[in-house]
């Protein structure tokens, strides 16, 4: 299986605001740890433009990113996938998967595939920073992704389907900025905006 997306008509497929450059690092990343973690080849389905706004599955991982490229990027997946993913890696039941496990298992995968595909951005000169993930539990919880549209790619594994949902944008403004603090933790700050709305306004 190719690592890279290609995309035979771009501008059919809407995603003149997710470029090829900011997805192929994902998609690579995402077959890297894929094998690494669960010692098989994932089938990579077919890519889809998505405008909704609310969480695609039971389990929905959130990394922000923010620096030259900006956004959000998404790792969507069912309770029972999740259950048996995290306890193919652990060497455990999924019976004995409860939902901290869930969470943290789930959280670590995502934050795997983001950081190593930030590398790559790092390697094409776009400094980024990202989030600490977060996790949220439930479907269709309202996210607001600022009109980003985001672009699903689909890997087929032994223990379900997970859904990359990659928004992610060029940074908006002229030039290139520090990022305030300098580190990921106070990029949460930036992630607010982001989350679903009953959170955000809670706090």
């Amino acid at each position: 299986m190719s690592d890279r997306v290609h995309y035979r008509d771009p501008v059919q497929l809407g995603v003149s605001a997710v470029r090829t450059e900011f997805v192929n690092p994902f998609v690579a990343a995402a077959l890297h740890v894929f094998r690494q973690e669960l010692q098989e080849e994932p089938r990579r389905g077919p890519l889809r433009l998505e405008g909704s706004r609310v969480t695609p599955g039971e389990v929905t991982v959130i990394v922000g990113v923010a620096g030259d490229v900006e956004g959000l990027v998404l790792y969507g997946m069912d309770i029972a996938t999740a259950q048996r993913m995290v306890g193919a890696i652990l060497g455990i039941s999924p019976l004995r998967v409860h939902d901290d496990l869930v969470e943290s298992g789930a959280a670590e995968i995502g934050n795997m595939i983001t950081g190593r595909a930030s590398m790559e951005l790092e390697k094409q000169g776009y400094s980024c920073e990202i989030t600490p993930p977060v996790v949220l539990l439930g479907r269709n919880i309202l996210i607001s992704t600022v009109a980003f549209n985001r672009l699903e790619i689909p890997f087929d594994l032994s223990t379900g389907r997970v859904v990359l949902h990659v928004a992610l944008r060029r940074r908006q403004g002229e030039g290139r900025k520090e990022l305030a603090g300098g580190s990921a933790g106070n990029l949460l700050v930036n992630l607010r905006q982001w989350l679903p709305q009953e959170e955000s306004q809670s706090r």
